[in-house]
C-alpha cells in the first residue's frame, strides 16, 4: 500500500520528497492507531489497577 501511495503521488506531482513524507505520515497514523486500540488501553487499565508494578517472587532462604 506504502508504494503504491508513494509512486502515485510522484507520478501525480513529480515530487521527490514527497515519498518520504507520505511514509513519515503513514507512521505516525500506525504508531497513533496503535496507541489507541483496546488492548494497549485494557493493559495499561490493569497495570495501572495492579499499582504499576509487576510483582516480584522473593527467594527464600538458604539454609545451610
Amino acid at each position: 500500500m506504502l508504494a503504491i501511495g508513494i509512486q502515485g503521488l510522484q507520478y501525480v506531482t513529480g515530487v521527490q520528497w514527497l515519498g518520504d513524507m507520505f511514509n513519515g505520515v503513514a507512521l505516525v497514523v500506525a504508531v497513533a492507531f496503535a496507541a489507541l486500540s483496546p488492548g494497549v488501553k485494557s493493559r495499561r487499565k490493569r497495570a495501572a489497577e495492579a499499582g504499576g508494578t509487576t510483582p516480584t517472587k522473593t527467594p527464600e532462604p538458604v539454609a545451610g
